[in-house]
């Protein structure tokens, strides 16, 4: 098994994320595939887990796809498990009631709570990085 975080700008300056949350749920559980997927200010970053052939073929997709440019992959590594056992999208964009079923609103302590069960601290220090660069007056306490 393996987890791969990548960055990249969105092509259009106001993505379907509730489109890109059904589509990218369906498809990483066809996959066997776990993660999280952000999305600030016009950028995504996503960590993705799972065997290591379906990660690659992904994230291939991921390559090719339209919504995305100035695609980086920042980390790519071996795990023993999960660190994001249920696909989850945290969405700053996305409030109240059209928060689509498994995703939650993007706060500091959202980003808090996924670091308290013991996840990957690499992949969440990019995460937090990322969320920190984002919205600095949130980081604030």
């Amino acid at each position: 098994m393996e987890t791969l975080v990548y960055a990249s700008a969105a092509a259009e300056a106001a993505p379907d994320l509730k489109d890109i949350l059904a589509v990218s749920r369906r498809n990483n559980a066809r996959n066997g595939l776990t993660g999280l997927l952000l999305f600030a200010e016009g950028n995504f970053i996503q960590a993705l887990e799972g065997p290591g052939e379906a990660l690659k073929a992904t994230y291939e997709r991921i390559l090719k796809d339209p919504r995305h440019k100035l695609i980086i992959e920042l980390y790519r590594a071996p795990i023993e498990r999960r660190n994001f056992p249920d696909w989850s999208m945290g969405a700053r964009t996305i409030e109240g009631a059209d928060i689509p079923g498994g995703a939650f609103k993007l706060t500091r302590a959202s980003l808090e709570e996924i670091h308290s069960h013991d996840r990957g601290e690499e992949v969440f220090t990019l995460l937090k990085s990322f969320y920190r660069v984002s919205y600095p007056d949130d980081m604030a306490s």
